[in-house]
C-alpha cells in the first residue's frame, strides 16, 4: 500500500516567511519555483546572502541600541545597496498631501536617468513619483510594525507603520511598498495597503544563520529587479487568478458537500427523518457547513494550534487527510455508522469550550452551541455521506498539479465567503420522485426527466430518491445573482463613511485649534484646565469613531459590512496615532474587533444569511487566543419593509382605509410606558457596549445583558406586532388594543402573561410576525434612536445606510398592500422593492448623513417613480449618482444599474447632482448634467 495521502496542507514555506494573504501560499509553494525570474535569481543569492551576512555581523552589537536613523544609515542603506539599489533611491523625498509634506524613506527608480529626472524638475511635486518605482519607510531596530510608538515629535513619524506606508502609497499613486526595522521586511500593494494587516514579510535574521535556498524568499521579492522586471507584478496577479479558479471550483464542491450533508440526515436510520422535515435539514445543513468552513480557516490561518500535536490528533486537518486516504484506497465506508459524525462532534465540543491541554481558546460566539443548534446535536450523517462532504470542501483540482489537492483556505479571501455561499441560499432541497438529469438549456441549468434527454448528454443525473438543489424557479444554479463586486462595494463606503470621518475630523481639529490658542493666552490654573481639556482631546475623534453606527438592511453574507469595518478600523487606527493612548495587543486585530461590536449593524429576512454574515465578520476579526466577537445585538433577522414605528402605536391604523392614524403629537400612553423602561434599556445596551470581549466569561455576560434587553422590550415588541398585524389579516378591536392591551403595558408581567397573552387577537398576530418577521426598527436597535434618559435623539437615526438591496417586483400580495398603505411614495403597480427600500431607508438615517445603493437606474427617469422623484425631492438631496448604463455589473443579470447616493435633508435650491455614466466608447466614466 501506498504512503498516505499528503492534505494538510500545500508545502510549507520556511519558517521566515509571513505570507500575511498578500500572495497566495499555493503560488509561493507551489507555482513559483517554475517561475523563471524566481529560478534565475538562485545565481546571484549566495553572493547576496554573504554580503548582507557580513554586513549585518559587522554592525550586529550596535543596532539593539541604535534609534531609526542609525539604524537606516548602518544596516537598512547597506542592504539597499546589496539588493542593487545603489543610487536609485532618493531619501525622504516630500509627498504633498491634504496633511501638508510627508516623507517616506526612500522613494526607489528604475534606473539613474529617472531618478535624475524627478530630482532635477519634478521634486516638491505629485510628479515625481511618476518616475518611481515605489516607496519605502525604514523604522529602528526590530520596533514593531503593527503598532504606533509613544514619544515626542510628530504624531505621524510615530504613527503606526502599516497606516504610514498606505498613506505613502495612496498620496503616490504607487503599487508597491516596503517597510523594514532591518530585521524584518515588508511588501505592500496599493490594492490591499488599507487593511492594514495585507503584506508578504520575511525574517531577515532567521535566514542568516546558514545559507539556503529558503533565502530566495527574500533576495527574489526584495531585491530591484522583483521590482523592474515585473516580477512582483506578476506573483500578485498569478495568485489572485489561482484564488478566482479555486473559489469557482469551491462552488461547485460546496453545492454537492451541502446536497450530500442533507441526504446524510435523512437516510441515516436512527434519525426517522422525513420529506416533511427537509426544510429543518436545510437550515441545519447550513450551519454545520458553516462550523466546517470556520474551522478551516482557523486551522489555515493559525488561530487553531495545528502545530501542537494534541490538539493535531483531533483536528479537521488530520480527519480530512484520514478520509482522503481512505477513499484514494477505495475503503468501503456505510451510511449507517457514525463514527466520523463523533470525531466531527468531538471537535465543535473542543473548540466551543475551549481546551487547555490541547492549547485551544473558546471560539464561542453560538455557531458551536448545542443549545442554539439542538438539530446537530441530536442528529447525525452516516460515514458515507460526511467523508464524501469533508472531502468535498478539503480538496480541489485547482490545488492540484496532477489531481485534486488540498484547498488552502488560508489563501481565500473572508470576501469570498459570500460569493460562494450567498449564492446557495436560494436553493431549496428536494427529493427526486424519478430518476432526473440536468441540462443546460439557453444559458440555464435545469432538471428533467432522464426519459426526455432525447439523445442529449446531461451535465449530472440523479437517482430517484437521491437529493437534489434547485432554486424557486426550479433551476439547479442561481441565475441572475446579485452578489456585489468588491469595486461596487469600495466604492459605496468610501463616499459614505469618508465624508462623515473627515467630517468629524475637522471638528475636533477646530476645537483642538481653539484650545491650543487657549493655553497660550492663559495664564496659571486656567492653563492647566486647558492643557488637560488638550491632551483629552486626542480621545475623542477614537470615539468619535466608534460612535458611527453603519447598517445593511440586506446584509446577505455581510460583504459591505465587512468593507465597511476595514474602513472604520483604518481609520481608527488613525485616530490612535493622534491620541496618548495606546493599546497592547496588534492594532489592526484590536480597531476590527471593536468596530464590529460597536458600529456594524445588519438585518436580511432570510435568518441563514444571518448567521453567513455573523461567520463573515467572525472570520475577519478573529484573534488568536480571544473569542469570537459579540454580535447577537447587530445582526438581526428580519423584514427591513414591515414593522411600526413607536409614534403610531398610540390607536389602531383605521383598517377600511388601510391606513395609519394621524398622530395629535402629544406623547401616546405606549410612548409614554416605553419612556420609563428605556433608561434601563440604553443603560443596559451601554454596559453591554463597554464590556470589553476579551474573555469567554465577559462574552457570556454580554449574552445575559443582550436577555435582559429583550425580556424589558418583549412586550412592546408584542404591541407593536399587534398593530403591524392589522394589514395582514389579523382582526383586532380598538377597545381590546387599548384596554386589554396598552393600558396592560404598566401591569406586572404576570399579569401580561395571564391576561393579555390568552388573548387569540393577541396569539395571532405574534404568528404573523413570526410568519412575516416584523421588524420595528427603534424597539431592535434602541441606542441608535433614544437617549439614556429615554428621550428620543434630537438626530435620531444611523449615519450610513449601505448596501445591494432585493430588485424587481418581488413582494407577495399583502406585503405590496401593507406598503401601499404606510410608505411615503409609492412605486407604481410592479412594487419594485429597491425603491421601496430607499424610502425605508431614508426614514433610518440621521439628518444630513448618507444613504447609498447599488439598485436598477430606471429610478432616473422610470415613470412609476415619479412620486418616489417627488418625495425625495423633499427629503433628500443626491450627492452623486454613477449610472453604469450598458456596463453589466452583474454579468449573469439582465439589468441596467447606477449608484445612487443620497444625503437626508431638504434642498433649499436647485441644484445639479454629481453625476457621471459609464461610456461605452471610452471605456471610462464621463460627468454630465441632470
Amino acid at each position: 500500500m501506498s504512503s498516505k495521502t499528503e492534505i494538510t496542507s500545500p508545502k510549507e514555506l520556511p519558517s521566515a516567511v509571513n505570507n500575511s494573504s498578500l500572495f497566495t501560499d499555493y503560488y509561493l509553494s507551489e507555482l513559483l519555483r517554475d517561475d523563471s525570474f524566481f529560478q534565475k535569481s538562485k545565481e546571484q543569492a549566495n553572493e547576496v546572502w554573504q554580503a548582507i551576512k557580513a554586513q549585518y555581523e559587522k554592525v550586529k552589537d550596535l543596532l539593539p541600541t541604535a534609534n531609526e536613523a542609525e539604524t537606516e544609515r548602518r544596516f537598512i542603506r547597506p542592504l539597499l545597496d546589496i539588493l542593487g539599489y545603489k543610487d536609485l533611491y532618493s531619501l525622504q523625498p516630500p509627498v504633498p498631501s491634504p496633511e501638508g509634506i510627508r516623507r517616506p524613506d526612500f522613494a526607489f527608480f528604475a534606473s539613474e536617468q529617472d531618478l535624475e529626472e524627478a530630482e532635477k524638475h519634478l521634486k516638491g511635486r505629485q510628479e515625481y513619483f511618476t518616475k518611481a518605482v515605489a516607496v519605502g519607510d525604514a523604522k529602528q531596530w526590530e520596533r514593531s510594525l503593527d503598532k504606533k510608538i509613544k514619544g515626542p515629535g510628530d504624531p505621524f513619524t510615530n504613527q503606526n507603520p502599516n497606516y504610514q506606508i498606505d498613506f505613502y502609497l495612496r498620496m503616490t499613486d504607487k503599487t508597491w511598498g516596503i517597510v523594514t526595522n532591518g530585521r524584518y521586511w515588508r511588501l505592500y500593494h496599493r490594492d490591499t495597503s488599507y487593511r492594514m494587516n495585507v503584506f508578504y514579510e520575511v525574517d531577515l535574521l532567521g535566514m542568516l544563520e546558514e545559507y539556503s535556498d529558503s533565502f530566495l524568499y527574500f533576495h527574489a521579492f526584495f531585491c530591484r529587479e522583483a521590482l523592474t522586471s515585473g516580477f512582483l507584478d506578476r506573483a500578485y496577479h498569478e495568485s489572485k487568478e489561482y484564488v478566482a479558479k479555486l473559489g469557482d471550483e469551491l462552488k461547485e464542491n460546496v453545492y454537492e458537500a451541502l446536497r450530500l450533508l442533507a441526504e446524510g440526515f435523512l437516510k441515516f436510520p436512527e434519525n426517522g427523518l422525513s420529506e416533511g422535515d427537509l426544510e429543518e435539514i436545510r437550515a441545519n445543513t447550513f450551519v454545520l457547513i458553516y462550523r466546517v468552513l470556520f474551522l478551516f480557516y482557523a486551522e489555515d490561518r493559525g488561530l487553531l494550534p495545528l502545530e501542537n500535536p494534541n490538539y493535531r490528533s483531533y483536528s479537521l486537518r488530520e480527519l480530512a487527510r484520514e478520509i482522503a486516504d481512505r477513499l484514494d484506497h477505495g475503503y468501503a465506508f456505510s451510511p449507517a455508522t457514525r463514527g466520523y459524525w463523533a470525531k466531527l462532534q468531538d471537535l465543535f465540543h473542543i473548540v466551543n469550550d475551549g481546551d487547555e491541554l490541547l492549547g485551544v481558546p473558546p471560539y464561542n460566539g453560538g455557531l458551536f452551541d448545542e443549545n442554539k443548534h439542538p438539530f446537530l446535536a441530536q442528529y447525525k450523517v452516516g460515514d458515507l455521506y460526511l467523508v464524501k462532504a469533508v472531502d468535498q470542501l478539503a480538496r480541489a483540482k485547482a490545488s492540484g498539479r496532477t489531481g485534486r489537492g488540498p484547498v488552502s483556505y488560508r489563501d481565500l479571501d473572508i470576501r469570498h465567503v459570500g460569493a460562494i455561499y450567498e449564492g446557495l441560499l436560494e436553493h431549496h432541497l428536494r427529493i427526486a420522485d424519478q430518476e432526473i438529469a440536468v441540462i443546460k438549456e439557453k444559458g440555464h441549468e435545469k432538471f428533467i426527466p432522464i426519459a426526455e434527454l432525447n439523445g442529449r448528454k446531461p451535465l449530472k443525473t440523479y437517482r430517484a430518491g437521491e437529493i437534489y438543489l434547485e432554486t424557486d424557479k426550479g433551476e439547479r444554479k442561481a441565475t441572475g445573482s446579485y452578489y456585489t463586486p468588491h469595486y461596487i462595494v469600495q466604492y459605496i463606503v468610501q463616499n459614505t463613511l469618508g465624508p462623515l470621518v473627515e467630517e468629524k475630523r475637522k471638528e475636533i481639529q477646530r476645537a483642538k485649534q481653539e484650545l491650543e490658542e487657549k493655553v497660550r493666552q492663559s495664564r496659571g490654573y486656567n492653563r492647566e484646565v486647558y492643557q488637560k481639556q488638550l491632551h483629552e482631546i486626542g480621545n475623542r475623534l477614537i470615539d468619535e469613531i466608534l460612535s458611527i453606527k453603519v447598517l445593511d438592511p440586506a446584509m446577505g453574507s455581510g460583504h459591505f459590512l465587512v468593507e465597511a469595518t476595514d474602513f472604520l478600523a483604518r481609520e481608527l487606527i488613525r485616530a490612535l496615532g493622534e491620541s496618548p493612548d495606546e493599546v497592547e495587543e496588534d492594532e489592526s486585530r484590536w480597531a476590527r474587533r471593536e468596530v464590529v461590536e460597536r458600529c456594524i449593524f445588519g438585518v436580511d429576512l432570510n435568518p441563514l444569511a444571518v448567521e453567513l454574515a455573523k461567520l463573515s465578520l467572525w472570520l475577519y476579526t478573529v484573534a488568536k487566543d480571544r473569542p469570537l466577537s459579540f454580535l447577537n445585538h447587530h445582526l438581526r433577522t428580519g423584514n427591513s419593509l414591515i414593522g411600526a414605528w413607536m409614534k403610531d402605536l398610540g390607536a389602531l391604523p383605521v383598517l377600511k382605509k388601510r391606513k395609519k392614524v394621524e398622530t395629535s403629537g402629544q406623547i401616546s400612553f405606549f410612548e409614554s410606558e416605553l419612556k420609563k423602561k428605556l433608561p434601563v434599556v440604553i443603560g443596559q445596551v451601554v454596559k453591554l457596549l463597554r464590556t470589553p470581549s476579551d474573555k469567554v466569561e465577559q462574552i457570556r455576560e454580554k449574552e445575559r445583558i443582550y436577555d435582559k434587553i429583550r425580556e424589558v422590550l418583549r412586550p412592546f415588541k408584542e404591541v407593536a406586532n399587534v398593530w403591524t398585524s392589522v394589514y395582514f389579516g389579523n382582526e383586532v378591536k380598538a377597545g381590546d388594543y387599548e384596554n386589554k392591551l396598552l393600558f396592560k403595558l404598566s401591569d406586572t408581567s404576570a399579569v401580561w402573561e395571564r391576561e393579555v397573552r390568552s388573548q387569540t387577537w393577541f396569539a395571532k398576530a405574534q404568528e404573523i410576525a413570526s410568519d412575516k418577521h416584523f421588524f420595528h426598527w427603534e424597539l431592535e436597535f434602541p441606542e441608535v434612536f433614544y437617549q439614556e434618559t429615554g428621550q428620543r435623539k434630537e438626530n435620531p437615526g444611523f449615519d450610513a445606510v449601505i448596501g445591494n438591496p432585493p430588485y424587481g417586483d418581488v413582494l407577495d400580495y399583502q406585503d405590496k398592500q401593507y406598503l401601499r398603505a404606510t410608505s411615503a411614495a409609492t412605486t407604481g403597480g410592479r412594487a419594485e422593492v429597491s425603491a421601496e427600500f430607499i424610502i425605508h431607508g431614508m426614514n433610518l438615517i440621521s439628518n444630513k448623513h448618507f444613504l447609498a445603493f447599488i439598485m436598477p437606474n430606471t429610478l432616473i427617469d422610470g415613470q412609476q417613480f415619479k412620486s418616489l422623484r417627488k418625495h425625495l425631492s423633499k427629503e433628500a438631496v443626491i450627492e452623486r449618482i454613477r449610472d453604469f448604463r450598458s456596463y453589466r455589473v452583474f454579468p449573469d443579470a439582465d439589468i441596467i444599474t447606477m449608484i445612487l447616493v443620497l444625503s437626508k435633508g431638504a434642498l433649499k435650491q436647485p441644484y445639479l447632482a454629481d453625476y457621471e455614466y459609464w461610456n461605452a466608447h471610452s471605456k471610462e466614466f464621463q460627468p454630465a448634467r441632470i
